[in-house]
């Protein structure tokens, strides 16, 4: 039998141990570093201050995507996860806030990768392969466009697109779309 002193011990201990636990970095976007979490301008700020409600970052992705019960990163998700999950996010978030282009080497990359298209930008015909994703074989830079709530313009962001490859390889077995400008 334990005892009521026993229990607010252990209790204590648990509070103990918890608070000096490296704070909780909301993952969602797969940008989480051992440094911090990382902005998609290349500003890294700490953990704790991601979803606090203060855009820390000077382009407000430490608040993006922060109210949300699966923190798994999106592109590790299936197809169809991640198309339900763009369909909830983007439903009217349509107002442009910002665009930046991601490389490669960024932790924002896998991210940007499986980011939908903004059908919009990235038009084209049939043929040439029309509002599809840049390919992640051919593309070394996309740009994503980051939105805001339609009517209102202010708040959190709430949505990425994809607008352009803004550089692709030229080696086989990629071609470059001079008229779209997508890595296909």
């Amino acid at each position: 039998m334990t005892t009521p002193t026993c229990m607010i011990a252990a209790l204590l201990a648990l509070l103990a141990v918890s608070a000096g636990a490296a704070p909780a970095c909301h993952n969602i976007t797969g940008t989480c570093t051992e440094r911090g979490f990382e902005c998609v301008s290349g500003e890294v700020v700490p953990h704790a201050q991601r979803c606090n409600g203060v855009e820390d970052c000077s382009d407000g992705t430490d608040e993006f995507m922060c109210e949300h019960e699966d923190h798994r990163p999106v592109f590790e998700r299936s197809v169809e996860e991640r198309h339900a999950f763009a369909q909830a996010s983007c439903v009217n978030c349509n107002c442009a806030a910002t665009a930046f282009s991601v490389l490669s080497t960024s932790a924002w990359w896998k991210y940007a990768l499986t980011s939908p298209t903004d059908t919009a930008l990235m038009t084209g015909t049939p043929s040439q392969a029309a509002g599809q994703p840049c390919n992640w074989k051919c593309a070394s830079a996309i740009t994503i466009g980051f939105y805001r709530k339609n009517r209102i313009c202010r708040g959190w962001l709430c949505c990425a697109r994809q607008r352009a490859c803004t550089a692709c390889s030229s080696s086989s077995p990629c071609t470059v779309s001079s008229t779209q400008n997508r890595c296909y």
